[in-house]
């Protein structure tokens, strides 16, 4: 499933050793992308009834299984779903790509003031039997 090429990284040995950092980083992301799609698709196709043409057998499995994994590998090439661009905003903490009124990605600061007003705020109402 991971198709991360040996050969490949060789060749980033005399690269900048912080540029090599983020290549590194983008394929790991792209391969989680992939993965996360891939079990996605595998799980949506078992929930389709296996009542057609076709019987269900190991080599209809098998090329079910390369045809989830190969849509995976393409969905996550593109980058439509955006869950490596996200997961790397929040490694990076940029919010470029911030729009107005959007939740923030920072987390807010907890202060003891927030639990006091939601402490007064709750109220106990007494009930008689």
């Amino acid at each position: 499933m991971l198709y991360v090429n040996p050969l490949d990284m060789a060749m980033h040995r005399y690269a900048d050793p912080n540029e090599r950092v983020q290549q590194r980083e983008e394929v790991a992301l792209q391969e989680f992308e992939r993965l996360f799609l891939y079990q996605l698709l595998s799980e949506m196709r078992r929930t389709v009834p296996n009542a057609g043409l076709f019987p269900e057998t190991p080599q209809r499995r098998f090329m079910n299984e390369m045809l989830d994994d190969a849509m995976a590998g393409a969905m996550a090439a593109s980058g439509q779903f955006g869950i490596a661009k996200q997961i790397t905003r929040q490694i990076n903490h940029t919010d470029s790509e911030e729009k107005p009124g959007a939740p923030s990605l920072k987390p807010r600061p907890v202060s003891a003031d927030m639990y006091k007003d939601a402490a007064q705020r709750v109220t106990v109402k007494e009930y008689q039997i």
